[in-house]
C-alpha cells in the first residue's frame, strides 16, 4: 500500500467528494513523480505567532497524539526532495435539483516545492529544470487522472513566490525560491457530482448517466427470451416490439 502522506499522518479513512478526489491525486503524483517525497492533502490555513509577529502557514491536519488534535506545516525544507499539497478554494455547486444528481465546481490551488540538488545535481550546472517538473505534473492531471468520477481542469500555472503561495505570509527572504529550490503552483477547477447521503434508486442513477446512443450498444446484448429480461419492458415497449416484429 502506497503511503499517501508523511508516515505521522493518517490516510483518511471516510473521504467523500472533494476530499476523496484530493486523496486519489495524491496517490497519482506519488506513482508518477520520482521526485515527490513529501506529498500531503489538504492544507488549511492557520495563525502563529514568531516573536511577536503574526504569521499565517500551510497545516496539515495529522490526526490526534493523545487525544489532543495535531497539524504538520508542509514547508519548504532543504532535506526535502520535492514537496505538494493542496488548497481547496470555493464550492460553486451548480442549480440544485433535488431530484437529480448535482454537480459541483471546486477551485483547487496544487502547491509543489522542490530542491533540485537533491532531484538531479547535474542539471545545476547548466539550468533550472523546473519546467520539465512541471510538465510532468501537467501530464499527470491530463493524461494519468482517467476512468474517474472527477476531471481536474487546469485554469493556470503559477511561479511567483507571491502566487505559489498566496494564501499564506511565508518569508520571501527566505529564498525558497532560489536555486536550488523551487516552486510552482497549478490552479484548477474541478468537476464532480455530489455524493449521495440518501440511497439512490438503481435504476434512475443509470438511466440519468447513460447516454441513448451508449444504451442501443447496450441493446443487441439483452435476450428478450428470457421473460425476466422481456417484462422489463412497459406495456407499450412490448406492443411496439410486437408490431415491428410483424407478430
Amino acid at each position: 500500500m502506497v503511503n499517501l502522506q508523511e508516515s505521522n499522518i493518517p490516510n483518511p479513512l471516510q473521504p467523500i467528494e472533494i476530499d476523496a478526489f484530493l486523496v486519489d491525486m495524491l496517490y497519482k503524483f506519488k506513482t508518477n513523480l520520482g521526485w515527490l517525497s513529501h506529498g500531503y492533502s489538504r492544507a488549511y490555513r492557520h495563525f502563529q505567532n514568531d516573536n511577536g509577529k503574526n504569521n499565517f502557514y500551510p497545516e496539515v491536519y495529522a490526526g490526534t497524539v493523545k487525544g489532543v488534535p495535531t497539524y504538520v506545516q508542509p514547508t519548504p525544507d532543504n532535506d526535502k526532495k520535492g514537496i505538494c499539497y493542496f488548497v481547496v478554494g470555493k464550492e460553486k455547486p451548480n442549480p440544485f435539483n433535488a431530484f437529480n444528481f448535482n454537480y459541483i465546481s471546486q477551485e483547487v490551488g496544487i502547491v509543489f516545492w522542490v530542491n533540485l540538488s537533491l532531484i538531479n545535481q547535474g542539471s545545476l550546472d547548466t539550468e533550472l529544470i523546473t519546467q520539465q517538473l512541471i510538465a510532468e505534473v501537467r501530464d499527470v492531471l491530463t493524461r494519468k487522472i482517467i476512468g474517474t468520477s472527477y476531471r481536474p481542469k487546469i485554469i493556470e500555472v503559477c511561479r511567483e513566490f507571491t502566487e505559489v503561495f498566496k494564501e499564506y505570509n511565508l518569508a520571501e527572504t527566505k529564498n525558497y525560491l532560489k536555486a536550488p529550490y523551487q516552486a510552482f503552483r497549478f490552479n484548477c477547477v474541478i468537476d464532480y457530482q455530489e455524493d449521495c447521503i440518501t440511497a439512490p434508486i438503481r435504476c434512475q442513477v443509470i438511466n440519468q448517466n447513460v447516454s441513448v446512443d451508449e444504451t442501443l450498444c447496450l441493446l443487441p446484448k439483452l435476450d428478450f427470451s428470457d421473460d425476466i429480461v422481456f417484462n422489463t419492458l412497459t406495456d407499450q415497449q412490448k406492443q411496439d416490439l410486437t408490431l415491428q416484429l410483424g407478430l
